[in-house]
């Protein structure tokens, strides 16, 4: 039955109880018995899988062809459903967002940006003489300085 089992995965097919009874000419509540106890992961799990496979499949046969991935082309070519889809795309523009996120520098330290907004306040207060930006300058550096 092990060698059975093997030879359905070798042909890309999901093992179930039903598959493996045809291929091995055993009865179903033994090939059931079988997978119960050599399974590692559930029909839920490998239909998953699957899914993710051929979306990952079709994105980047997409992508090499350059056209843009949608959720209804991407539904469509990989034989899932438009949620399924949007799911896995809304997923992929979140780690490709957040891969971006750690490839940009680092924003200059808050000391840097108050000097910065300190320093033009005080250009912008000495080019006017107008009280109320001085004050405002004061109030500024008091501010930042806290």
């Amino acid at each position: 039955m092990l060698r059975g089992c093997l030879d359905l995965q070798a042909q890309g097919v999901i093992v179930t109880g039903r598959s493996l009874a045809q291929a091995t000419g055993v009865g179903m509540g033994c090939a059931l018995m079988f997978l119960r106890l050599h399974r590692t992961e559930t029909l839920k799990e490998m239909r998953a899988r699957r899914r993710q496979q051929k979306l990952e499949e079709v994105w980047t046969r997409l992508e090499s062809r350059r056209v843009r991935p949608t959720s209804p082309l991407l539904a469509k070519e990989a034989g899932v459903a438009k949620k399924t889809a949007l799911d896995f795309l809304t997923a992929r523009r979140s780690s490709n967002h957040a891969e971006s996120l750690a490839r940009e520098p680092a924003s200059p330290p808050k000391a840097a940006q108050a000097e910065t907004t300190c320093a033009f306040l005080l250009r912008a207060a000495t080019s006017t003489f107008d009280g109320r930006a001085t004050c405002r300058t004061d109030r500024a550096h008091a501010a930042h300085s806290a």
